[in-house]
């Protein structure tokens, strides 16, 4: 693979069901029957608070009981699925192989909306990855988070990035629509294989 006419020169990836499978609703529904489960990733994730996390300015009991204050009578359930949350990841086998293919031709980098207590429980997962990439940012290190326009322009500033030379990838809509309204080509993720293969095809053509 080349970078063709060089317009293109670096990948910036998400993280979260891009490089490595990101999966809460499994977990949780692995692991309560379903009327529980309902309930616990309800408050867990349509309460607004998971997404404070990831923005890594309430503390980690603020966070908590946001979640319990929905489900009370579920607060050990909660808490255990909190302690437990590395359990929503799980590495993409091919992702490795996929990034030292790219990282021949591109400059390559992250920027993923991530909180300290997950990094803290998938670091060796991680690690796996992230020291093939240049450098990236996680949410939770400038308190910003996808898709406010403020976090793409840090990660631009900090690396001396032109966003017409970037490809970004993200399984979010939301999240894709922002690096292209600044103007990056922007891919959406869905099932890894065809990420891998629809970001071969933007390459080719780019």
């Amino acid at each position: 693979m080349t970078n063709g006419d060089g317009m293109i020169k670096n990948i910036v990836f998400d993280i979260g069901n891009v490089l490595m499978k990101y999966d809460p609703r499994g977990y949780i529904y692995g692991a309560f029957e379903r009327n529980t489960a309902d309930r616990i990733f309800d408050a867990m994730f349509h309460s607004g608070f998971w997404i404070e996390l990831d923005r890594g300015i309430m503390s980690e009991e603020e966070i908590l009981d946001g979640f319990i204050r929905h489900c009370p009578d579920l607060s050990g359930q909660i808490r255990r699925m909190y302690d437990e949350m590395g359990g929503f990841c799980s590495a993409y086998s091919g992702t490795r192989p996929w990034l030292l293919r790219l990282k021949e031709d591109y400059h390559l980098y992250y920027l993923s909306n991530y909180s300290l207590p997950m990094r803290r429980r998938t670091g060796e997962m991680l690690d796996s990855f992230l020291l093939l990439l240049e450098g990236g940012i996680f949410s939770y290190e400038v308190k910003k988070i996808k898709p406010d326009p403020a976090i793409y322009h840090m990660l631009l500033d900090r690396y001396s990035l032109l966003p017409e030379e970037c490809v970004f990838i993200d399984d979010s809509a939301d999240n894709v629509r922002a690096a292209a309204s600044l103007g990056m080509k922007a891919l959406q993720a869905k099932d890894a294989s065809d990420t891998r293969i629809a970001l071969d095809r933007l390459l080719e053509n780019a």
